[in-house]
């Protein structure tokens, strides 16, 4: 669904050029100045004189990958991420929402981060708890990618350390598949590993206290 907020009429005609990537790869992008720059503060501080591009309408982005950016275009637009199935040549669909997470966070965003923090709740509750998947590489990519770049008390980490506890994803290993998940669960930092533990711990005490003390006999050795 579109962004009720954004109407054109409401946009007015001034527009500014923003270049992402150098050389072959660069793409021009032409947004409403005023569009961009009440949803980013990046941008916002930018125009208002303060950057040489504030006169010439152009904002350079040579570090920033061109294929994120338009999704960052559409989601200022249309309020929404893009469900197609991202081409091959590009990053799988977790791994895109991690990225353009991060790209919102640069240009301090926090509309945008909503939207993809929406996005990936719909897509990981559609995906990963009714049908029990697995975790995958992509959906760990996407959960490192996003929280090193949030600071320490944000909700949002609470939110990626949800995938793994609200969404109870660990309960479909089997013992067979547990070396996979630690292959995968290697690549997050340490720090998302500890919350994750001590969460994981909590839920688990509060199942026991709810579920009452088991019987002796499920402790001793067969």
């Amino acid at each position: 669904m579109a962004d009720k907020k954004h109407f054109l009429k409401d946009l007015g005609t001034s527009t500014v050029a923003i270049v992402v990537s150098e050389g072959s790869e660069a793409r021009t992008f032409v947004v409403h100045e005023k569009l961009i720059c009440e949803r980013s503060e990046f941008f916002r501080v930018g125009l208002d004189g303060r950057w040489k591009e504030s006169e010439d309408r152009e904002v350079q982005l040579p570090e920033e990958d061109p294929s994120t950016f338009a999704l960052y275009v559409q989601a200022l637009y249309a309020g929404h991420i893009a469900e197609s199935e991202p081409e091959e040549s590009l990053p799988t669909k977790y791994t895109m929402m991690g990225n353009l997470f991060a790209l919102a966070q640069k240009m301090v965003d926090t509309g945008t981060q909503n939207v993809i923090i929406k996005a990936i709740h719909d897509r990981v509750r559609a995906e990963l708890w009714p049908e029990g998947k697995l975790a995958c590489d992509d959906l760990i990519k996407m959960i490192d990618t996003m929280w090193e770049v949030l600071p320490e008390d944000s909700p949002v980490r609470e939110f990626l350390i949800s995938i793994f506890t609200a969404y109870k994803m660990n309960l479909w290993y089997y013992q067979d598949e547990c070396p996979e998940l630690e292959q995968l669960l290697e690549h997050l930092p340490s720090d998302y590993l500890a919350r994750l533990s001590v969460s994981l711990i909590r839920q688990h005490r509060r199942h026991e206290a709810e579920k009452g003390i088991m019987a002796l006999d499920d402790f001793l050795l067969p």
